[in-house]
């Protein structure tokens, strides 16, 4: 289902060799909000437990950054409008030098090893 002009919080890592994870996380807190909202009434009419709903593990995220500091991870949360989790990551497909680009000036960063080249002058 395609949503038009909603307003999407992802999470994308990726390094080196492209884009590794991309969550949904508006998809995940609806989720999430519906879970609490229906578990109490499951165990109140003695129905099977469902596990709660999980996103990525972001301390194993970083850690594997950090330990991986060759391939040059970098982790950011960003918003999109109009734009479903597939679309977001055709577009780092076909164009991923524009999305991380795009990402890492209206994005959050959480972490990065990136460094951009500078041109050194010489005085």
């Amino acid at each position: 289902m395609r949503l038009s002009k909603t307003t999407r919080k992802f999470l994308a890592v990726w390094c080196c060799d492209g884009l590794e994870t991309l969550c949904d996380l508006t998809e995940l807190e609806r989720q999430q909000n519906d879970w609490e909202k229906e578990e109490p009434w499951r165990n109140l009419k003695e129905e099977q437990h469902r596990n709660k709903p999980e996103g990525p593990r972001l301390q194993s995220i970083l850690v594997r950054a950090k330990v991986n500091s060759q391939r040059q991870y970098e982790v950011y949360i960003f918003n999109t409008v109009g734009m479903t989790k597939e679309d977001v990551a055709q577009t780092f497909e076909e164009e991923p030098q524009f999305m991380a680009d795009f990402i890492r000036k209206n994005g959050s960063k959480i972490y990065s090893d990136y460094y951009p080249k500078h041109k050194r002058v010489i005085e």
